[in-house]
């Protein structure tokens, strides 16, 4: 398997930081980066979607429980404890930050990539993904990961 370099990347962040600034009002800061082998640091709530097209891969995005009812509050206004909806707004956030970061490498590679909708990661991640660890607010963070391919 071969990893990408931080050129793709990039674009996530790009789309990770533009969403969270004009959704949210929130910025954020990029804590550090790691390759991830297995689940082992991933927390509660995990999204991952997979990519298919001229480029291949997968994507996911980990949030704790009490960030994402934040995130939950700002984003529908309401304040809810269904975990299903809370796991609703992992899935429709990584789903736009995807949305984002597709078009951008589109219009700078043209290469078109196919998104898969976003779910619950169920399964163990069996290859590596480059995972970048976000703060916010100072003190919650959360995981934002990615690995593409050329076929």
């Amino acid at each position: 398997m071969k990893i990408e370099t931080v050129k793709y990347i990039n674009y996530f962040n790009i789309a990770l930081e533009k969403i969270f600034r004009e959704l949210f009002g929130i910025e954020t800061q990029k804590r550090g980066s790691y390759i991830l082998k297995g689940n082992n640091g991933l927390k509660d709530i995990t999204s991952v979607m997979k990519l298919t097209g001229d480029l291949h891969g997968l994507s996911l995005i980990s949030f704790s429980e009490d960030l994402l009812s934040h995130l939950y509050v700002k984003l529908i206004g309401v304040e809810n404890g269904d975990k299903t909806r809370i796991e609703d707004t992992s899935n429709e956030i990584l789903n736009i930050i995807i949305g984002q970061a597709k078009n951008l490498i589109a219009i700078n590679y043209n290469k078109l990539i196919k998104l898969h909708p976003p779910k619950l990661l169920t399964d163990i991640i069996e290859q590596p993904v480059l995972i970048n660890e976000i703060i916010i607010n100072n003190s919650q963070c959360f995981i934002f990961g990615a690995y593409l391919t050329d076929k």
